[in-house]
């Protein structure tokens, strides 16, 4: 007897040949993307487009939702089905169509169909605890970082280079202190290298400022480091001075306690909620936290994030939310309004709050100086 295949068998058979896919379906990889292949990503030419470089299209090869992808130029996305749909210019119909031909199937018998389906929950059940362990590993590395910062920055160039911002701790009101750290010559890993023999040159160090990144519960899940000049006057002079380690996804800087000095955990049990402000970075959220003494400040990390922040917590009563000045950049926008949407979905009342120049709400601050 004959049956046809289920959607998430298909999808899982093609999760369990995805390396062989993306040679079918991305044609003239390089050596250096062939390899990429059995890493947690490849990000090779944009097969659908006159791509001159690699860079924006990426594809995720491991975990629970293998074959998953994105082009950051344009947002497009979706699974390892939509992957098949957007390099071969069809629909959902049209790929699967393809997929049952290029993987051999169609219509089989039903204990094949067993197999398959057996084979599919299996990939997937090692697929997750293959994710759960590597974010195990991942937030380790994180909170390993984190016990060996320096636990005060009162006197470091951390809390010079946030004077230098116009944000000085020792003048915030509820200043989180126990949510900062300092290290005095941290590793710009990005800066580290490999030879063919696989000999590792460390990269650069520079003093950082390090921030715990805690989820919902409270608990250290990443870290936010900003790497400074030896004077903490600027940041330091390198590609991306500010690198995050560990699982950020959902996780918050908290900045400030507001009013009731109160940790988010002791204010739930003691019932007590008031305004949540949150912005993307360090220095916007302090920013804020400085003019807006009444409200407990978190900043989100990036606008990616923005969309997480736990704004259902219970010692969340309204949000304001700050808004960089991403006018022309339509994607950015459309994450913003995500972000809002999700927010109010949480049952509370929100509210935007927009800089009247300069790139966010500090640069505008730093400009009326």
């Amino acid at each position: 007897m004959n049956a046809r295949v289920p959607m998430h068998v298909i999808k899982g058979a093609l999760q369990g040949r995805l390396k062989e896919l993306v040679r079918t379906l991305v044609p003239g990889l390089t050596p250096a993307e062939l390899r990429q292949l059995d890493g947690a990503r490849v990000q090779p030419r944009n097969p659908t487009r006159p791509d001159q470089h690699g860079g924006s299209f990426t594809i995720w090869m491991r975990g629970p939702n293998a074959g998953a992808w994105k082009d950051y130029a344009t947002g497009d996305k979706g699974d390892v089905l939509d992957l098949v749909a957007y390099c071969k210019g069809g629909g959902r119909s049209e790929a699967v169509r393809w997929s049952l031909d290029w993987l051999g199937l169609g219509l089989v018998d039903t204990a094949t169909l067993e197999r398959m389906r057996a084979s599919s929950a299996g990939r997937r059940q090692a697929a997750e605890a293959e994710a759960r362990e590597r974010d195990a590993r991942i937030v380790a590395r994180g909170r390993n970082l984190w016990r060996q910062a320096r636990p005060d920055i009162r006197g470091t160039v951390a809390e010079t280079y946030l004077e230098a911002r116009g944000v000085p701790p020792s003048q915030i009101p509820g200043f989180e202190w126990d949510d900062v750290r300092f290290f005095p010559d941290l590793e710009w890993w990005r800066g580290r290298s490999h030879d063919e023999d696989g000999v590792v040159t460390e990269g650069p160090r520079f003093p950082a400022m390090v921030w715990a990144i805690r989820d919902r519960e409270g608990r250290i899940v990443a870290v936010h480091c900003t790497f400074l000049r030896a004077d903490g006057l600027k940041k330091a002079h390198v590609g991306n001075p500010k690198l995050m380690l560990g699982l950020v996804a959902g996780g918050v800087i908290r900045l400030t306690r507001g009013p009731s000095g109160l940790l988010p955990e002791d204010a739930a049990l003691q019932d007590v909620s008031g305004v949540l402000a949150t912005a993307e970075g360090v220095e916007d959220g302090l920013t804020i936290a400085l003019a807006a003494p009444e409200a407990r400040v978190w900043a989100a990390t990036s606008l990616g994030n923005l969309a997480n922040v736990p704004v259902e917590h219970p010692c969340v009563s309204a949000v304001v939310v700050a808004q960089d000045n991403d006018w022309g950049k339509a994607q950015a926008v459309d994450a913003f309004n995500a972000a809002i949407e999700r927010m109010e979905a949480a049952g509370r009342p929100v509210s935007v709050l927009r800089s009247h120049w300069g790139k966010d709400v500090n640069d505008a601050v730093r400009t009326d100086e």
